[in-house]
């Protein structure tokens, strides 16, 4: 196993925890088209489309001072 493929799959791990994470506390908020596991990285980056910089500066100006795209609730 090269250095790589070791980067890869510790990445993929802490993906894996983190969606995880955000799935048991998705009921504050909807989040659509996520998936929830992954087998690989090149599978998330293929089903998960990015936010832009100019999304997220126009969600905040409309829903300041935060904006609606939240992981967690502010609390």
């Amino acid at each position: 196993m090269t250095n790589r493929d070791a980067l890869e799959r510790r990445q993929l791990a802490r993906l894996n925890l983190l969606l995880t994470l955000v799935r048991e506390n998705r009921n504050a908020f909807q989040i659509p088209r996520v998936p929830w596991h992954v087998e690989s990285l090149d599978e998330f980056r293929s089903r998960v489309a990015f936010t832009t910089k100019q999304e997220l500066v126009d969600d905040r100006e409309a829903h300041p001072p935060f904006g609606s795209n939240l992981t967690f609730p502010i609390d």
